[in-house]
């Protein structure tokens, strides 16, 4: 076996950092605001085509339901042991009810998470199918919308602000996850980072491609690495450098911590610092949660004061801990991701032995 050159040992250190992260206590609340959904997840087997079309018959075995959007941030913070502050808002329907009773059985708090009777709850379905007796191969095959993207009526989204505004008070991180389904506006996301800023809290923000404009002076934004293709092709820039140095410039970020799935996980700073992390999944399962993952992870390590390269190696790992998990797992947890960093710094000590 080669010895451990400076690299092998600095990335060593980090590993340790961060494992140690795990056990830190954070020191003060995070403010989350973003879009509350119903994930529903219908799982079955494909034998045959429909009778009627050239599309698969799905015969349904199993469906599940839990909170989705910015609820698995929330779900997530909840059992790091963070006090988050969570401000949304669903339907003045059943679905929305349930999804609060949902949430508090979780013991997430959800007096900032208000009926609105201007809007449905949105619930997103997703069909995965397989062949009997492989469903281990089973893969997502429709996703299908029903309800929300109605704007809040006035009374809610005013309450939303104030009380979103209200808790920055002490807030060591804000996090804004868009979905794109009311919550966040042009708007409030403009006063909630301005008060941010001017109180010296660090916000991260999850922006939808078509909502860029909200996210104006975030210290860190959380991208995909397929917008940042899509934002090339429609810029006519040169490339993924280009690319970068152009949302820099526009945005005014800090940092953006692109999600590339098996393609790793990418810090870019604004100085043009940049570190990659590969992905070490083997065999990917699913990606759906990826986003909120690494926004969980990386305000967790923040808080706890971290610097930013080992809150995203943090994130990093969190978004394997997705990819390795079954279809409806959207989640993260510290247990499990405490159980990755172990298996990780274990391999990493093993090889370089």
């Amino acid at each position: 076996m080669r010895a451990m050159d400076e690299f092998d040992i600095a990335h060593l250190n980090r590993l340790k950092r961060v494992r140690t992260l795990m056990d830190a206590k954070p020191p003060t609340h995070i403010t989350l605001v973003g879009d509350v959904m119903l994930d529903r997840f219908i799982f079955g087997e494909i034998d045959t085509l429909a009778s009627t079309a050239p599309v698969p018959a799905l015969r349904v075995t199993k469906r599940e339901d839990s909170p989705g959007a910015a609820a698995h941030i929330a779900r997530s913070l909840s059992g790091f042991g963070v006090d988050s502050r969570f401000h949304s808002a669903v339907g003045d329907d059943t679905v929305g009810r349930r999804l609060i009773d949902t949430l508090q059985s979780y013991g997430i708090t959800t007096e900032n998470i208000l009926l609105s009777s201007s809007t449905t709850t949105l619930i997103k379905t997703r069909y995965f199918g397989g062949r009997s007796g492989m469903m281990d191969k089973r893969q997502m095959i429709l996703q299908a919308d029903m309800g929300g993207k109605s704007r809040l009526d006035n009374e809610s989204y005013n309450r939303l602000l104030d009380n979103s505004r209200k808790d920055l008070n002490g807030s060591g991180i804000l996090i804004l996850s868009d979905y794109d389904n009311g919550v966040i506006t042009d708007e409030n996301a403009h006063v909630l980072l301005k008060e941010a800023k001017d109180a010296g809290i660090t916000t991260i923000m999850d922006p939808k491609l078509s909502g860029l404009g909200r996210a104006i002076g975030a210290d860190v934004a959380i991208f995909e690495r397929r917008g940042i293709e899509l934002i090339q092709r429609r810029q006519l820039l040169a490339d993924e450098a280009e690319t970068i140095a152009h949302l820099f410039d526009k945005y005014q970020w800090k940092a953006m911590l692109v999600i590339g799935g098996v393609h790793g996980t990418t810090l870019h700073l604004s100085d043009g610092t940049v570190e990659h992390h590969a992905c070490r999944v083997l065999n990917p399962k699913q990606q759906l949660g990826l986003h909120d993952a690494a926004a969980t992870a990386l305000s967790y390590a923040l808080l706890c004061g971290s610097d930013l390269g080992d809150a995203a190696c943090l994130a990093h790992a969190a978004c394997e801990v997705i990819l390795n998990a079954d279809a409806s797992r959207e989640f993260v947890s510290k247990e499990v991701l405490t159980v990755w960093l172990d298996e990780v710094l274990w391999q990493f000590q093993i090889s370089n032995r």
